[in-house]
């Protein structure tokens, strides 16, 4: 790793961290770090959309009050206002920045529609939004000669003094490493590898928010997870994670249970497009009267040649597996998708720690409430970090330090003998889209003692960092699904 000075320290790749790099001034040294590329964060997997009130048939207030609705009047107003408010500025600054969204033959935008939005408003490039928009930013990430990109750089420690002196300690290329800076931005995702069955990349496990509980950095609504209806059910194999997005069930895909009878009938006027709490809701209600582990989406009469031209990611994923989605129906079920709580933040960004910001997936910036809006999520990453980034820019640089690296690894970690997979089964059994409240109250006591009783100490390695990370974000979402209850 080549000796610099940085300014401010951005942990994760993803849309809100690269977004956030690029918002930040020029004059600033920036070290962007990150365990894997950008194809293993979710902002790259998205495939639906970015939400925005772009035309003159709506309003940043429609908008807004979809969320709100959506969210059980759960969100914050004044940070879901300038969320909305927002929105179509940041379509334009995408485009400026070389992203090319979908149009139709008259240069309009092609929007989509989904669930509980009251008309089309999601911009999308295919059914892999998240993938073109993430490779043109980096793009622009790579001629900016103020961000210096740092991969295979696993953090798993933040310190601070509060007066800008701060560091972020990490395993890179085997090596020991601690970066210095005068602010750092958490930037890592969310939790969804908590959970057995999700929809998240693999790396994504709750490790960014697991670091700021051990700094003493506050979090909120932790349990506040949303299941999306229809990741694929792989029939014959291991499951993948494969999100079908909620853009195929707009564009008039059904949902089936066993016997072939839509039942969305039964459980909401929008049909399959409610909002997603609901729909999950209704398939787990299903499945409990069927045998099979999942529903069915039939998009037969959408056809293969509308869903290979609409739908290429997804279409071409059907197809690996067997599917002919002219006669065949698509197996899913609800799987972990999005956390809207996360590490506390205020209007700007900031935690309780001074000079230490969240932007994105794992901040709590309370503009979702309890359920997330869809094609809101790519949207609250580009509003948020840029008002970081200026935020950050705003302030003057106090300290400045160099990268230090360690060799050999020499510090000592707990070790716990326990089953992360066995524990995320457990999740998605408890945890899940109904809670089972006593079973938590066990659990909370069980993994309480784990982290207060590690089997031994043990040379530093990313594979016990994780564990540790899951038990400590674990023990902190069962405390406050139990104070949740209690409160209720």
């Amino acid at each position: 790793m080549e000796e610099r000075q940085y300014d401010v320290i951005i942990i994760g790749c993803g849309l809100a961290g690269i977004y956030c790099a690029l918002n930040l001034e020029k004059s600033l040294k920036v070290a962007l770090v990150s365990e894997g590329s950008i194809k293993d964060t979710n902002s790259y997997l998205a495939q639906g959309g970015i939400a925005a009130a772009i035309t003159a048939k709506d309003s940043w207030q429609w908008h807004f009050e979809d969320t709100m609705s959506c969210g059980h009047y759960k969100s914050n107003p004044q940070m879901l206002k300038t969320l909305t408010q927002n929105a179509p500025e940041e379509i334009h600054n995408l485009e400026s920045l070389g992203v090319v969204f979908d149009h139709n033959e008259d240069h309009s935008y092609m929007l989509g529609m989904e669930g509980a939005h009251r008309l089309p408003r999601i911009l999308r490039i295919g059914d892999y939004t998240g993938k073109a928009i993430m490779e043109s930013l980096w793009r622009v990430v790579q001629t900016r000669t103020n961000i210096q990109v740092i991969t295979d750089f696993f953090a798993y420690e933040v310190t601070t003094d509060g007066m800008g002196d701060s560091s972020v300690t990490g395993i890179c290329n085997e090596d020991l490493a601690t970066i210095y800076a005068s602010n750092i931005v958490y930037a890592t995702g969310g939790m969804g590898h908590l959970f057995n069955r999700t929809s998240n990349g693999k790396t994504i496990n709750g490790d960014g928010v697991s670091m700021a509980i051990k700094q003493g950095i506050h979090t909120r609504h932790l349990p506040w997870i949303q299941f999306h209806p229809t990741v694929f059910y792989n029939t014959s194999g291991a499951q993948e994670g494969f999100l079908i997005s909620e853009a195929v069930r707009g564009d008039s895909a059904m949902l089936l249970n066993e016997k072939g009878e839509r039942f969305m009938r039964n459980y909401h006027p929008l049909l399959e497009l409610a909002p997603r709490d609901v729909v999950s809701s209704a398939i787990l209600t299903e499945l409990s009267k069927q045998s099979s582990p999942h529903v069915w989406l039939d998009v037969r009469h959408i056809g293969s040649r509308r869903m290979k031209m609409r739908f290429p990611t997804i279409y071409r994923y059907c197809k690996e597996k067997g599917l002919n989605l002219d006669l065949d129906l698509i197996p899913v079920a609800p799987g972990a998708h999005y956390s809207m709580g996360g590490i506390a933040v205020d209007s700007v960004g900031k935690t309780n720690v001074d000079h230490v910001y969240a932007v994105g997936e794992c901040s709590s910036t309370e503009v979702h409430g309890k359920n997330r809006l869809a094609s809101n999520s790519l949207l609250e990453a580009l509003v948020f970090s840029k008002i970081t980034a200026k935020e950050i820019s705003r302030m003057k640089p106090i300290h400045e330090k160099v990268i230090q690296v360690h060799s050999p690894i020499s510090k000592q970690i707990p070790h716990y003998e326990v089953e992360l997979k066995a524990l995320s089964i457990w999740m998605d059994e408890n945890m899940g889209i109904v809670k089972n409240y006593p079973e938590i109250a066990r659990m909370k006591k069980v993994i309480q003692a784990m982290i207060d009783e590690p089997v031994e100490f043990v040379q530093i390695n990313i594979e016990d960092i994780k564990c540790n990370n899951a038990l400590i974000v674990m023990n902190e979402m069962l405390d406050q699904a139990l104070q949740e209850k209690e409160d209720d």
